[in-house]
C-alpha cells in the first residue's frame, strides 16, 4: 500500500501558499463543491443551483468502496469550499484524499465537511460483527441513496452546509431544496396524491411502512402515481440489488 504521508505533507505546503491569496467563499461567484460519488454531485447541483459548481471524485462505473486516493483527486479537493461524502464507512478512501489535499475548510467538524447520510436510519444493521462475513458495514447498509425518501434528507444536509458556508444566499438554497423535494415527491407518489394528502405525511407513512395500508383505509389507492404505482406489482417480492442487498418492497 502506498504511503501518502509524504504526499500529504507536500500538498499541505502547496495549499498553504495557494490559500494565502485565495478569495473567501463569499467573494467568489460560486461555491466549489467536491463530492465522493456522482449521485452526490447531482444532488449538490440541484440544491446549489447557480451558486455552486460541483464535481465528483469517482466515476459511476467504479465500486464506491475502492476508489484509489490518487494525487489527482487531492488536487481537485485542494480548493473545495464544501466536501460531500455519503459516510457510513462507504468511502474509507475519502479521508486519505482530504489529508493529502491539506484543505482546512473540509476537515472533520468544519462547516464545509458534509456527511450526507446524517439523520438517516439504515437497513441491515448487523447485530454481530465478524471478519468471516467479509464486507460487513457496522453502521448498516450505506447505499442509502437508493431510497428516494432518503435522498430528500441527503439534499437537506447538503443545503444546510451550503447555508453555513455561504449564509448570504440562504434563501437561494432553501428555495432550490424545496423545488428538489417537490420533484422527488411527485415522481415517487404522483402529483395528485401529493396534492390531496401532503408530501410530509406521505413521507412519514412511507418511512413507517404504512403507506399502502393508509391509502387502502382512506380509499385513496387509486390516486397513487409515480414510481410507486409503476412498481406496485413488485410488492412483497424480494429484489436483489447492488451489493447483494435484499430489499422488500412491502416495506413501502
Amino acid at each position: 500500500m502506498r504511503d501518502y504521508s509524504a504526499i500529504g505533507f507536500i500538498s499541505s505546503l502547496l495549499v498553504v501558499t495557494g490559500l494565502l491569496g485565495a478569495p473567501a467563499a463569499g467573494e467568489r461567484d460560486k461555491l466549489n463543491v467536491v463530492t465522493t460519488l456522482s449521485v452526490l454531485e447531482y444532488i449538490a447541483g440541484e440544491v446549489g443551483g447557480t451558486r455552486t459548481s460541483a464535481q465528483s471524485l469517482s466515476d459511476p462505473r467504479q465500486d464506491p468502496h475502492f476508489v484509489q486516493p490518487r494525487p489527482t483527486l487531492m488536487k481537485k479537493t485542494r480548493q473545495a469550499d464544501v466536501f460531500v461524502e455519503v459516510g457510513l464507512q462507504l468511502e474509507l478512501w475519502a479521508q486519505k484524499v482530504i489529508d493529502g489535499a491539506g484543505n482546512p475548510r473540509i476537515q472533520a467538524g468544519q462547516p464545509g465537511r458534509v456527511v450526507a447520510s446524517n439523520g438517516i436510519s439504515t437497513l441491515e444493521l448487523p447485530g454481530i460483527l465478524s471478519r468471516e462475513w467479509g464486507d460487513v458495514h457496522p453502521y448498516g447498509n450505506p447505499h442509502v441513496w437508493l431510497d428516494p425518501v432518503n435522498v430528500k434528507r441527503m439534499g437537506a444536509n447538503i443545503a444546510d452546509a451550503f447555508t453555513s458556508v455561504d449564509p448570504e444566499h440562504a434563501d437561494h438554497y432553501a428555495g432550490k431544496l424545496a423545488t428538489f423535494n417537490a420533484r422527488v415527491d411527485s415522481a415517487l407518489f404522483g402529483a395528485e396524491l401529493v396534492a390531496n394528502v401532503g408530501a410530509a405525511k406521505l413521507t412519514r407513512l412511507a418511512q413507517r411502512g404504512r403507506l399502502f395500508e393508509y391509502l387502502a383505509d382512506k380509499g385513496l389507492a387509486g390516486e397513487l402515481g409515480g414510481w410507486l404505482k409503476k412498481a406496485e406489482p413488485l410488492r412483497g417480492q424480494k429484489i436483489v440489488t447492488y451489493h447483494k442487498t435484499w430489499v422488500y418492497f412491502a416495506r413501502r
